[in-house]
């Protein structure tokens, strides 16, 4: 007579989870993962390595560690998940967002705020629940894109984006995101 082998549903879970749990290690470390934010659409993406921000074009979805420094990151109050900080320094957690300028381009910001690239609006600046402006590094006037730098802005008014922390250089840039599987709206 033969006995037939059975696992107990305790254990049986826990394999599911485990292997569960595996397959999303392997995909992270194989540059997959999901956005569930706001900021872009949501869904899974692939993280491609880029080498330079020469290889960078107004639309591409990249993924971004901003340079904060502590004061800038405390300011950010209500966007604690962009970075760890303790008192001298911050631990980046990257951000996907959409580059809206490459080098060439003109950034330019109104007095009301209002956001344009090479003369076409972008948005205007939302306005935080304590009532002051999101922008929190951007003057009024004409910020050029020199080589080595570009924007972020993304279509969520509440994005942390460029709007926050300016314009990025190369060393903030850790790699390309193309969409795999996402929910537009």
């Amino acid at each position: 007579m033969t006995r037939a082998f059975r696992l107990s549903t305790p254990v049986m879970a826990v394999a599911l989870i485990g292997f569960w749990w595996g397959g999303v290690y392997v995909a992270h470390a194989n540059g997959y993962f999901i956005n569930v934010t706001d900021s872009a659409p949501i869904g899974l993406w692939h993280r491609q390595q880029i080498a330079t921000t020469e290889q960078l074009n107004v639309g591409d979805w990249v993924v971004v560690c901003p340079n904060l420094n502590v004061d800038q990151v405390k300011d950010l109050y209500s966007h604690t998940w962009l970075r760890r900080c303790d008192e001298i320094r911050c631990e980046c957690r990257p951000v996907l967002k959409q580059v809206a300028a490459v080098k060439g381009d003109v950034v330019s910001v109104d007095a009301q705020g209002v956001v344009s690239v090479n003369g076409i609006v972008v948005r205007a600046l939302a306005a935080r629940p304590d009532g002051q402006s999101v922008n929190t590094r951007l003057d009024s006037g004409n910020h050029p894109t020199k080589e080595g730098q570009f924007w972020v802005l993304n279509d969520h008014e509440w994005s942390v984006d460029s709007r926050y922390y300016g314009v990025l250089n190369g060393t903030e840039l850790e790699a390309h995101a193309r969409p795999i599987a996402v929910f537009e709206g």
